[in-house]
């Protein structure tokens, strides 16, 4: 196999495998799918991040926008609700109908957020980083605008803490900085802007192109009554529109809403004046237009998760969780549009993220304290994340964009205060979340987040069952993942020695698993040996309690037979495969388990220099496939006739090789030119065409594969980069040119 790095790829799954897969080490068919990624035109302007769209009847504030235009970084300075991210956004579509080189969108609220805005250039940009943490991507996007010739505009919203703006401002460059803030604080690092109150005509103006109504005393007295606030005007301005009724009927509602009976008691009022009213009276009306509820659920929805907006695809399975009288999406969808033309939440210009002002999102979770039902909001949010990361099973890597929402969103839901079995729940959303760093690569996250997760195991229950080992053992390997043996080998002797304590030595899941993924850490770790012992002492257990024959066995069989191999000990190795493959054939002599145990045999029998006997093998695998192995390995195909062509390569059957590659090559379809065993078979066929001197089409070849590779494993896949080194020591272009 040439398409992947020395020693092949191989995935020892243990645990529960279910949910996103490593792509470190796969074994037979295992196949991971990110999803594509296509880099943007070099001269193509880039934006990134979630920019509100322009809001109904927007205020220009022309004499603010000129002074921003005037400074290399500007801070937005203002109490909430005064139009700070919205002044900001306006300048970004500015810059993008200016066609900036790149105009990114960052949401600065902590080092994690800010970090993956970056890492959303990175990806657009499709950067390559020295490894395939967030940080490496966001510093690689970062250091690359600050060395671009071009003007650009970063925009930070929601500065929070002065550390995270120092960590992630660019330093240098042609780049515009845009700051949105509450604090003074933030004035340091640039031209402080003061955002303030609407003046009277800005507040009347506005009032008087949203709502239609004649510009009279009554407007006025509506202005005075909340404070000029933009804020509250827009909300205010929306239950006009919806309830037709005017300004002094508006004014009169704002003075007796009781809000006493909707809001816990505070020795203070937390809101500027007016606001609770006015999202109270905006929000009650939306939702006793909406019979469904669905309204209702969605406002408590965006005011429980993160501040920076929920994904309207989550929303979606929110509304799956109501019974509607139409298509839950389609109805979410009506609902969302209404409330952002009402200016109850923005929507961002791509459409993709509904927002809640945060002191709007502030009320609503104060009137959810006082509410009977937060329990009902709590669990379908929950069951909402459970469809969102269950559609991410499969093997099938998610986009890091749509990952990373899902675990700011659970990370919330975790800072709640849970009932028992959502806890638990919960726990399990964040097993996916420490899930989905390990098959990103993201080891340093990965380890912290198993951490986290095995805490409060061990804090509830121990280790005394499979439900509660799982993670633990997940988080062994995961450490093995980061090279970090000594403790991955003692927590998972740890995690089997307590499967031992419940089960026995003899049993054939909770042991056998356990003891079969401390053997793949030691094989991980170079302690062959012990890998061996370990793999031995499971097969041997599995024989006395299952018989020589039971599929179990000879999975372990199986196992044992690699980890000799790995050792060192073809023979014996080969031994153990052949005697598997006898007693295979009796029982199980047309299941997935037989195709696997005779490749594995004519792949021994290659390695050990006995390659005629492994082409005849082959040959007669794929001479019966239609018959024997058509239905059960379909995905195997590929491997055996790549693993035939390379056997015929050693003896210089060059062209017989070539021909067999060539055949399956055309034969593929768009979806499986993306899988591991397509990548392999093409280096095959790259490197019979570079032997035999057709180098332009062992060229070409290569090529494809880049392109391939990086679409589907990402930039910076160990795939990926292996594609990459071929190429490069084949045409001598450079291994890691990035983008741009």
């Amino acid at each position: 196999m040439n398409g992947i790095p020395p020693g092949g790829v191989h995935n020892e799954v243990a645990g529960d495998a279910a949910g996103v897969v490593q792509a470190g080490h796969i074994h037979g068919d295992v196949h991971v799918h990110p999803a594509q990624v296509v880099p943007p035109a070099a001269d193509a302007p880039v934006v990134v991040g979630r920019i509100p769209r322009r809001p109904p009847a927007f205020q220009p504030r022309s004499a603010l926008v000129d002074v921003l235009a005037t400074n290399t970084v500007g801070v937005l300075v203002g109490p909430r609700g005064v139009g700070k991210t919205q002044l900001a956004a306006a300048y970004a579509r500015m810059r993008i109908e200016d066609r900036r080189r790149v105009v990114a969108w960052i949401d600065a609220q902590d080092h994690g957020r800010a970090a993956l805005g970056w890492q959303r250039l990175a990806d657009k940009l499709c950067l390559r980083a020295a490894d395939e943490t967030l940080t490496a991507g966001a510093d690689a996007a970062r250091a690359w605008l600050e060395d671009l010739a071009e003007p650009s505009l970063v925009v930070f919203d929601n500065a929070v803490d002065p550390e995270v703006l120092d960590r992630w401002l660019p330093s240098h460059g042609r780049a515009q900085v845009l700051v949105t803030t509450t604090s003074h604080t933030f004035e340091d690092f640039g031209t402080a802007v003061e955002v303030g109150l609407f003046d009277d005509v800005e507040s009347r103006a506005y009032l008087r192109e949203r709502t239609g109504l004649p510009d009279d005393h009554s407007a006025l007295r509506l202005v005075e009554e909340l404070d000029r606030l933009p804020l509250a005007l827009a909300l205010a301005a929306g239950l006009i529109r919806r309830q037709r009724i005017g300004y002094d009927l508006c004014v009169r509602r704002l003075r007796t809403f009781p809000v006493d009976r909707y809001l816990p008691a505070r020795p203070s009022d937390p809101y500027p004046r007016g606001v609770a009213q006015a999202v109270l009276l905006s929000v009650g009306a939306a939702e006793e237009a909406d019979e469904t509820g669905l309204t209702e659920m969605l406002l408590a929805v965006l005011a429980v998760l993160s501040p920076g907006g929920t994904a309207r695809q989550l929303l979606h399975d929110v509304a799956r969780n109501l019974v509607l009288p139409e298509e839950p999406s389609a109805a979410a969808d009506a609902a969302l549009g209404r409330l952002a033309e009402e200016s109850i939440i923005a929507v961002s210009t791509d459409g993709r993220l509904a927002v809640l002002h945060r002191v709007t999102g502030r009320v609503l979770r104060d009137r959810l304290e006082q509410d009977e039902d937060r329990r009902t909001v709590t669990e379908v949010i929950v069951r909402a994340l459970e469809a969102c990361t269950k559609r991410t099973l499969g093997g099938r890597l998610p986009e890091r964009a749509w990952a990373e929402h899902l675990i700011e969103q659970i990370d919330v839901v975790h800072g709640l205060s849970l009932a028992d079995d959502h806890a638990w729940r919960v726990l399990e959303l964040r097993r996916w979340t420490a899930r989905y760093h390990l098959g990103a690569g993201d080891y340093d996250r990965a380890v912290a987040a198993y951490a986290a997760v095995v805490g409060d195991c061990r804090e509830w229950s121990g280790t005394d069952d499979d439900r509660r080992r799982t993670p633990l053992s997940e988080f062994a390997q995961a450490l093995a993942r980061a090279n970090r043996f000594e403790e991955a080998i003692a927590l998972q002797e740890e995690v089997l020695a307590a499967a031992c304590a419940e089960y026995g030595h003899l049993n054939t899941t909770g042991v056998a698993l356990q003891r079969a993924t401390l053997a793949f850490i030691h094989q991980l770790a170079g302690n062959h040996e012990e890998a061996v012992r370990l793999e031995r002492q499971s097969w041997h257990h599995r024989k006395a309690f299952l018989g020589a024959d039971h599929p179990q066995t000879l999975m372990a069989q199986l196992r044992l037979s690699n980890a000799s191999l790995q050792a060192g000990d073809a023979a014996s190795a080969l031994e153990l495969l052949e005697s598997a493959e006898s007693s295979c054939a009796r029982v199980h002599p047309e299941s997935y388990l037989m195709l696997d145990i005779k490749r594995c045999v004519a792949s021994v029998c290659a390695r050990v220099g006995r390659v005629s006997e492994a082409i005849s093998r082959y040959e007669a695998i794929l001479a019966g496939w239609d018959v024997s192995w058509g239905a059960v390995g379909e995905e195997s195909y590929l491997t055996v006739v790549c693993e035939l062509a390379s056997s015929l390569e050693v003896i210089g059957r060059y062209g017989e090789a070539i021909a067999l590659c060539e055949a399956s090559v055309r034969e593929m379809a768009d979806e499986v030119r993306m899988r591991v065993d397509s990548l392999n078979l093409r280096s095959t066929l790259a490197k019979l065409y570079h032997l035999t001197g057709r180098t332009r089409e062992a060229i070409e070849t290569r090529e494809g594969m880049v392109g391939d590779a990086e679409r589907m494993y990402g930039l910076n896949h160990v795939i990926s980069r292996h594609c990459r080194e071929q190429l490069a020591e084949l045409s001598g272009t450079p291994r890691n040119a990035g983008h741009g």
